[in-house]
Parts: C-alpha cells; sequence; structure tokens
C-alpha cells in the first residue's frame, strides 16, 4: 500500500497527496490502487471549490 496525506478542510471535504509509494509502487514511479493514510492533517479553511 502506498502512504498518503489526507487533507481535511471545514466544509468536510477530503483531499489526497502522495506521501510515498509501497516497494512495488516505487519501481514504476506510480501509486497502487490501496491508499494507506499515513497522516491526516486538518485544514483551517474550506477548500479551493467551496
Amino acid at each position: 500500500m502506498c502512504h498518503w496525506y489526507a487533507h481535511v478542510y471545514t466544509c468536510k471535504h477530503t483531499t489526497y497527496a502522495l506521501g510515498k509509494y509501497c516497494t512495488p509502487g516505487n519501481l514504476v514511479q506510480t501509486p497502487c490502487k490501496k491508499k494507506s493514510i499515513w497522516q491526516t492533517i486538518r485544514m483551517g479553511e474550506e477548500c479551493e471549490n467551496c
């Protein structure tokens, strides 16, 4: 599983940013389909879409 950062906004939307590839994903530099949330970061504002 690749490790992802989850950004949670005050409007309840969530975005993800790749933190680290898993071993198979690292070989091809492509994230795998399984997301492991490395850390959840609470944002103090609404997302850009709101």
